[in-house]
């Protein structure tokens, strides 16, 4: 299967970093007895996820960033960290405005998830769910369900949702992801991110991530789970 992640900023991944692992690293054997990988998965990123904030994360709002520039390159290491602790190689960043992705044109970012997909032809397509309460994520969103809007020559056989708990009640999964055996590296990618850091009880901490893996398992009847909300799925086989 072919596994396209739509995010609007490096960090958005560790929501499902667990998912994206398990599937990133779930193999079959050929005739010859060489492993193959069942799944190709690529994430694009609407932008770096940096340009916008004018000081540091534990500091003072009226302290200005000293080097944007430096928080430019140490986000894209960190994000490349974590696509190593998924397994994803392929992956990119795009250059749209940070937290003011309502500031251009809708078709713009339409034209960005359209052009990939075309390229890429995904069977799945992974993003954030609509009503979050991040604009770029709900932009991001938007351009996802225009561009896989369903047609006899569509590509896309099913559209999920993950949930960054910005929306809270109004989210309502219908999928859960068993990450048992994946919880670590779902950790360990939020780590990578201390640009991100949020003491808890903020939720850009391993502690709060694994606690809302924990929430989700009991819900799912296991340790640890993600879950998501169905867009649409025109092969059901998919999940099968």
């Amino acid at each position: 299967m072919r596994i396209l992640c739509v995010f609007a900023h490096p960090d958005d991944e560790c929501y499902c970093a667990g998912t994206l692992a398990k599937l990133a690293n779930e193999v079959t054997p050929d005739h010859d007895g060489h492993y193959q990988k069942n799944h190709t998965i690529r994430a694009i990123f609407m932008n770096d996820g940096v340009g916008i904030r004018r000081y540091e994360p534990g500091h003072h709002r009226n302290e200005s960033v000293k080097n944007p520039n430096e928080r430019t390159e140490n986000r894209l290491k960190e994000l490349g960290q974590s696509m190593n602790l998924i397994g994803i190689e392929d992956y990119q960043v795009y250059d749209t405005p940070n937290m003011r992705m309502d500031t251009i044109p809708q078709l713009e970012i339409n034209r960005i998830v359209e052009d990939d997909i075309v390229v890429f032809k995904p069977d799945l397509v992974i993003t954030h769910y609509g009503n979050d309460l991040n604009e770029d994520h709900r932009r991001t969103f938007t351009a996802v369900k225009i561009a896989t809007r369903l047609r006899p020559d569509s590509i896309v056989k099913g559209v999920i949702c993950t949930d960054n708990d910005q929306s809270r009640d109004i989210f309502k999964p219908n999928i859960y992801v068993d990450i048992n055996e994946e919880i670590d590296i779902k950790k360990k990618c939020m780590e990578s991110y201390r640009t991100e850091w949020q003491k808890p009880p903020g939720e850009r901490n391993e502690e709060t991530m694994k606690i809302m893996a924990k929430y989700n398992g009991y819900k799912a009847g296991t340790f640890y789970a993600e879950n998501f909300q169905i867009l649409f799925l025109k092969n059901p086989t998919l999940f099968i």
